[in-house]
């Protein structure tokens, strides 16, 4: 069980492997392919990566992953999205597909910036139809931890 009290305890919980620096918390640590080549402004683009570790719960922790993309903004089509991640176990090959008409509409054309994130956080919430306070929760600061950044270009078509 982690117990952590202030913000001096923020170096402490990055949970980083021994050895490693604070700046190892940024450090992409898989790669991305990102698909297909030519992308237009309603194209599902494909987001796949090998899953560097185990996601989900872990006794008093809930680990996650979020993909991020962001780019170009005007009105009319998408600018930026945050999108959970499912659970997975290190090794799988994750696929995440990027449907303009579920996000909101097209994609602008120019570059959109995307990265992958890892984060942990206590998990005092019992699971089922009462949501009951765990009494002694664990309390942890930790960054999020990017494993990989990408990017896509958007032209017309």
């Amino acid at each position: 069980m982690r117990v952590l009290i202030g913000l001096a305890a923020v170096g402490a919980a990055l949970a980083l492997p021994v050895g490693a620096t604070a700046q190892d918390a940024f450090t992409p640590v898989t790669h991305v392919q990102v698909g297909p080549s030519a992308i237009g402004t309603h194209t599902d683009v494909l987001i796949r990566f090998r899953q560097p570790m185990t996601t989900g719960e872990n006794g008093d922790e809930r680990s996650f992953e979020t993909l991020e993309v962001s780019g170009p903004s005007r009105p009319e089509c998408i600018g930026s999205r945050r999108i959970g991640l499912a659970a997975a176990h290190e090794g799988t090959t994750i696929r995440h597909t990027l449907r303009p008409r579920w996000l909101g509409g097209r994609w602008c054309t120019g570059t959109y910036e995307g990265r992958i994130t890892y984060q942990v956080e206590p998990s005092c919430i019992n699971p089922g139809p009462v949501q009951v306070k765990v009494i002694a929760c664990p309390m942890f600061i930790m960054a999020p931890r990017t494993l990989a950044t990408f990017h896509f270009r958007v032209t017309a078509h």
